[in-house]
Formats: structure tokens, sequence, C-alpha cells
């Protein structure tokens, strides 16, 4: 009996194990889950409300200096009316602070890198971004600086300002 179980098991694994090798990637993730159902947005819901989070910055090019911060970007409109995440045209504009307000750096996406970066996650849509410091801008003493993000609708001119800063630790020892 256990050696029926152990290879009707084995047989079930053994497809998941093999997989196959490629060189190549496809030019732009699906952005469509499928077997995911969600309501339809309502006309005229545009962003009203941001949640930006940042994840722990790492060293990207091998210097002992963290220098990429990963980020993620939910917008939201009107909750009342719609309470998913929502995509839309536009720009993202980014800016990292040291605590007492000095410019660390500074990115600009515009509308086509913006797209690029629309990604579906289980929560909903949202947009991914890997805000990485220019070569030797990275060579800071360790400590916390603030990341800012606005959003710039292109069908509306609206602007969504993230609340507050997400806290990441950037410089060596961090």
């Amino acid at each position: 009996m256990r050696l029926c179980v152990s290879l009707c098991m084995a047989a079930l694994l053994l497809p998941a194990l093999g997989g196959c090798v490629s060189e190549t990637r496809s030019a732009a993730p699906s952005r469509n889950r499928s077997g995911v159902s969600r309501p339809p947005r309502p006309t005229g819901v545009e962003p009203q409300q941001m949640v930006l989070t940042a994840g722990v910055a790492s060293d990207a090019d091998g210097n002992g200096f963290p220098d990429t911060i990963p980020v993620t970007i939910f917008l939201f409109g009107d909750l009342r009316k719609y309470e998913l995440p929502l995509s839309a045209e536009g720009r993202f504009d980014f800016e990292l602070r040291t605590q007492d307000g000095q410019l660390v750096a500074r990115w600009v996406f515009p509308e086509d890198e913006t797209a690029q970066s629309l990604r579906d996650s289980p929560t909903g849509v949202c947009y991914r971004f890997a805000l990485r410091l220019a070569p030797g801008r990275d060579r800071l003493p360790s400590m916390p600086v603030g990341l800012r993000a606005i959003f710039t609708n292109t069908k509306t001119g609206q602007r969504v300002a993230s609340t507050g800063a997400a806290s990441v630790r950037l410089g060596a020892g961090g």
C-alpha cells in the first residue's frame, strides 16, 4: 500500500520537476489573471488616493551600498463608488529625501514607462518600479530616507500624492 501511494505521489510530482528551460522572455507580462473576477470600474472613477510601499533597498551593483529600491503603488478612486485599485494613464514622479529635507534622488517615469510598470497582484492592479540610484550616488553613510510619489493623470491633469513618505534605509552598514 505504501509503495502504491509513493508511486502515485512520484507520478504527480514528476512533471512539475521536469520543466523546460527557456532563454527568452515575453515582451510584456500578462496583465490579466485568468479566473479572477472583478466588478467593472464605473465611468468617471479616477485616481484620488495612493498607497505607496517601498521594500528593502538592495545592492544591485555589488559595491556594498544599497542602490535599488523596489516600490509598489496602488491607486484608488472614490472608495464609495469603487473599492478596488485602479489603473490610469499618467506619469509618476518620485523623490527621495533625508530627514532634514535634503534631496537625495529624483526619478520621473513618463506615461509609456508607467504603462509598462502596470502589474496585476492578488489585491488588484498595481504599479511596480525599481528605483535605482545613479552610479556612485549610493555611497552614503547609513541613514533613513523618505520616499514620496506623485501620480499625474494624463486624462484629467489631476495630481495624486502619496500620503507621508515610505521609509527606506540607505548607506553602508544599513
